[in-house]
């Protein structure tokens, strides 16, 4: 009855079946067999077996018809899975859709990662250098452009000043022309000698007073309507008001700050370092920098050689023409000692396993060589690895998590696969 158990489990298999279809079913499952076995003439051999002969009754002949249908499907069930099989065999696999890049020699050097800050090259507390009480402020947030208004003043106490001077002027040049014509008249009178000649002195020493009172008048006027200007605070530079620090009302003094305004795009960063790090630091030189998880570049413009007092770290600062704000925080790579030459590929090429660290790379069949390494030195997007990889080999940087080895690929995408093609 080994056949009755088999077919039994073609027709009703436990996983489709609940256990009172199960019980139900199994005896069906048993006559639709025998007469399954009946249609191919295999019968004989059970001819001896009670439990055969009892399910062969004519009533049953529906079941053979049944039986008849099943053995068909299934026949044809056989056939679509073996041809499947066979056609799955004979095509060839598929080739692997991965980006490449490439292994090279460079220069590296061991770093250690230092804290930093974002700040701007114009940030400055603008102050007022006409004392009044406060009109206006410019809200914070604010953009201004470079000569735009931030605050202003309570200019009628200076207006008042301007229309003193300008009318001590009429009266300054009023006195300078009488004293003028004064001047003209004792002079034709001295040539006749019908005058005394001190006071012909006396006439020009007063005209030459009023001369230079006029003169000053005419200054006192220029600082006034100055001083009118400024009573409108302006922006020495484009930027964002960052903070009021005073507000509408107030009186504020000469030189006393009353905004303080930076501008966001004119940013560098600014980082302590130990004076030991200083003989590897040079102008230009290029610096690994993160920020929020995002690698950047930054470049060495100076490095300030006075220890602070307190830290006793020097001031380096980087220039940087990344997307970060005033005041974010940042991590600086920054060389201990003098460089060496390496092998490195892009950080994306290692494949991380249980079993270690590894580098698919692409032999030039294009079939794909799994290549055990160890990890070194990393700059920007480079790492320096240490195994059986040379400078020019071609290496998987995307798709390498699913490659086998010795299986095809095909780059696609970048620069990194046209330096894959070969001819």
């Amino acid at each position: 009855m080994g056949a009755l158990k088999f077919y039994r489990f073609i027709l009703y298999p436990n996983s489709w079946l609940t256990l009172r279809d199960r019980r139900i079913g199994a005896a069906a499952a048993d006559r639709y067999v025998v007469y399954l076995y009946a249609h191919l003439g295999w019968l004989p051999r059970f001819r001896d077996n009670r439990a055969v002969s009892s399910m062969l009754h004519p009533q049953s002949i529906s079941t053979v018809f049944f039986a008849r249908r099943s053995f068909a499907c299934f026949s044809l069930f056989l056939f679509v899975l073996v041809g499947a099989t066979a056609d799955a065999a004979g095509r060839p696999e598929r080739a692997a859709v991965v980006t490449l890049g490439q292994a090279q020699q460079q220069m590296m050097a061991p770093t250690e990662w230092v804290t930093g800050s974002v700040i701007s090259r114009d940030d400055a507390q603008i102050a007022a250098e006409i004392e009044g009480r406060l009109q206006w402020i410019a809200r914070e947030g604010a953009q201004v452009k470079k000569g735009g208004a931030i605050a202003r003043l309570d200019p009628i106490f200076v207006r008042l000043k301007r229309d003193e001077q300008e009318a001590e002027i009429v009266s300054a040049q009023a006195r300078l022309d009488f004293l003028q014509r004064e001047m003209r008249r004792l002079q034709r009178l001295a040539k006749s000698n019908n005058t005394a000649q001190t006071l012909l002195d006396q006439t020009r020493s007063d005209k030459d007073v009023a001369k230079s009172e006029l003169a000053l008048s005419k200054i006192r006027l220029k600082q006034a309507r100055e001083q009118l200007k400024r009573m409108v605070i302006t922006a020495p530079f484009g930027g964002v008001i960052a903070t009021r620090l005073v507000r509408m009302g107030e009186w504020v003094s000469s030189g006393d700050a009353v905004v303080r305004l930076v501008d966001p795009l004119a940013v560098e960063i600014k980082a302590g370092v130990a004076a030991a790090m200083l003989p590897f630091l040079h102008s230009g030189t290029v610096l690994d920098v993160t920020a929020d998880g995002r690698h950047y570049e930054g470049i060495v413009r100076t490095v300030i050689a006075v220890a602070d007092e307190r830290s006793h770290l020097l001031d380096l600062r980087l220039d940087i023409s990344a997307p970060l704000v005033v005041g974010q925080a940042v991590r600086i790579s920054v060389p201990t000692a003098l460089p060496r030459q390496v092998i490195a590929v892009p950080r994306d090429a290692l494949v991380m396993r249980r079993s270690g660290i590894s580098v698919y790379r692409v032999n030039a069949d294009d079939s794909a060589e799994r290549v055990s390494v160890t990890t070194g030195l990393a700059v920007g997007s480079l790492i320096e690895v240490v195994g059986d990889i040379a400078p020019g080999d071609r290496v998987v940087t995307r798709g390498g998590e699913r490659l086998r080895p010795g299986q095809k690929v095909r780059a696609t995408g970048g620069a990194d696969a046209a330096a894959g093609a070969h001819e």
